[in-house]
């Protein structure tokens, strides 16, 4: 909400992204790559979408849509 985009990803790195198993690490990844794309780190953004995806088998998220773009 702040516009500080670098400080979100900061915030958001975190071990709990490398968790498959939670039923919140799909939404943790999201935000992650969300904030990643945000900040212009597109490639790294287009990454953790396809992991987040990879973990939201449900298709809760449009991470699959947005990991191929």
């Amino acid at each position: 909400d702040l516009v500080e985009l670098d400080a979100a990803v900061v915030t958001l790195t975190c071990k709990e992204l490398n968790n498959d198993t939670e039923e919140w690490a799909v939404r943790l990844r999201y935000a992650y790559a969300d904030a990643l794309d945000a900040a212009g780190r597109k490639d790294e953004a287009r990454e953790w979408f396809a992991k987040c995806a990879e973990l939201d088998e449900d298709e809760f998220t449009d991470a699959a849509e947005r990991a191929s773009k």
